[in-house]
């Protein structure tokens, strides 16, 4: 069964893996209601620049992976699922978030 905290658990190690896989950006996230967004800032020379991107939002219902329409929403309909990219170790996952287009 999928729970909320085993979602929370697995979106923290997809943002560790995220970093580890895109030393050129660092990822965040930002917890909500519904969903989590995860984001991206530019790092030069060691240094994480100012502003941010959104990457893609996760539902902390179960898990769904959704693409972003703008920094406050998701778009709709689910693109991937949080386990299933955790488990092919992220190999389908780019830094330009084309993995969501369908």
């Amino acid at each position: 069964m999928i729970t909320t905290t085993n979602v929370q658990a697995n979106i923290a190690d997809f943002v560790e893996r995220l970093n580890d896989k895109f030393p050129e950006r660092r990822y965040g996230v930002m917890v909500g209601k519904k969903n989590a967004r995860i984001f991206w800032q530019n790092v030069y020379n060691g240094q994480v620049r100012e502003g941010a991107s959104a990457f893609c939002f996760v539902r902390l219902e179960d898990g769904a992976i959704l693409k972003c329409d703008s920094w406050k929403a998701p778009a709709k309909g689910v693109r991937a699922w949080l386990d299933q990219v955790l488990a092919n170790d992220l190999q389908e996952v780019d830094q330009y978030t084309g993995w969501l287009y369908r």
